[in-house]
């Protein structure tokens, strides 16, 4: 149960950061004064999923795997700070 709860969290961190990081590539939402609620729902999502993902990261034993989320959890901390600096 408490596996497939982590698979889960794992893809629901995975897909709104994909889906985010597309939106925020858009010029429709670039030219905007706030951020769309869907934006905001998006951030939270991956927010709220983040530490299941890294709750299933350190239960793997693949160093590899370790380094690709931590590389991909920086990237998403990074891209989601340069939304909210730059999306006035």
């Amino acid at each position: 149960m408490l596996n497939r709860a982590l698979q889960v969290g794992t893809y629901l961190f995975v897909a709104s950061t994909l889906v985010l990081l597309t939106l925020t590539r858009l010029p429709a939402i670039n030219q905007a004064s706030e951020p769309p609620r869907l934006e905001l729902l998006l951030i939270f999502i991956t927010v709220a999923t983040l530490p299941v993902t890294l709750a299933k990261v350190v239960r793997e034993a693949d160093p590899k795997s370790r380094r690709n989320w931590a590389i991909l959890t920086a990237l998403c901390v990074v891209l989601i700070s340069v939304v909210f600096l730059f999306a006035k």
